[in-house]
């Protein structure tokens, strides 16, 4: 997810992560001062960062949404297809 965060081209719309580690993002990424869309999935029981810590570390970013997936840890065994949809159905919206 923090490698996708720091992909930049004129040509893309807007980024979705799924549960990016703040702990790997020793800087912030290339796309937080980006004008386009990022949807960050954050599954409320992650075992490496919680939503409260990824809203903390991407409070400034621009055009940054965290969304919390209820009931699951860090390897999303439920819901992931959906949120995936929605996020990208959520970005396709603002183009």
């Amino acid at each position: 997810a923090v490698v996708a965060l720091n992909v930049s081209h004129p040509l893309i719309a807007g980024w979705i992560a799924i549960a990016p580690p703040v702990q790997m993002m020793a800087h912030d990424p290339l796309a937080a001062q980006k004008p386009g869309p990022k949807i960050l999935l954050s599954p409320q029981h992650d075992q490496f960062t919680t939503p409260t810590e990824l809203r903390t570390k991407t409070n400034d970013w621009k055009n940054c949404d965290v969304v919390e997936l209820l009931s699951v840890d860090h390897s999303i065994s439920a819901g992931a297809t959906q949120a995936c949809v929605s996020a990208l159905q959520k970005i396709l919206e603002t183009l």
